[in-house]
């Protein structure tokens, strides 16, 4: 078991000696340091002095191996949090940035609406238009054109004459 003096031993083997990623190792070897000032700011509390070299020294041989196990297992919890939080917020700046990206797009497809927009007007007045002659021309028909009533009595005077014709023939 190995005792630990200082911080140095603690960073030797956590961040230079350590086959794991060295941001890890420097995570442990700050929650160490943490709660050793943790442990000052209880010391402090409790006996009202300030621990010194001699009492820190202590405290570092005090710590068991398992102290180191326990560090690097938090700084790795925290770094994976950290990820995982990272990796959500870059999604949701990439999916927004999509979502302008296509916001734009349609807004640049809508700069040429004025073309578009003119033919539809066009359009709408010249149908307009047709369906207008179309109105005054029936109107015309049927509010100056003969009545059913002058066609009938067209054809009966017609009738009239061509029977009246007819019968001084015979």
């Amino acid at each position: 078991m190995d005792k630990y003096s200082g911080p140095d031993d603690i960073y030797q083997v956590l961040v230079e000696e350590s086959e794991e990623n060295w941001l890890l190792g420097l995570l442990a070897f700050a929650v160490v340091e943490e709660q050793r000032i943790e442990w000052a700011k209880h010391h402090t509390k409790i006996s009202g002095l300030i621990p010194n070299a001699k009492d820190i020294q202590s405290w570092y041989e005090s710590q068991p191996q398992s102290m180191l196990v326990k560090a690097r297992a938090e700084a790795e919890s925290v770094l994976k949090n950290y990820g995982a939080q990272a990796a959500e917020a870059f999604d949701d700046s990439y999916r927004k940035e999509i979502a302008q990206g296509i916001v734009v797009a349609e807004i640049q497809k809508l700069g040429r609406w004025l073309p578009q927009f003119g033919m539809n007007v066009a359009g709408g007045v010249v149908s307009s238009i047709v369906f207008s002659a179309i109105l005054i021309l029936l109107a015309f028909f049927i509010l100056k054109g003969p009545s059913t009533n002058d066609f009938a009595a067209g054809l009966k005077q017609q009738t009239e004459i061509h029977s009246g014709q007819n019968g001084s023939n015979k």
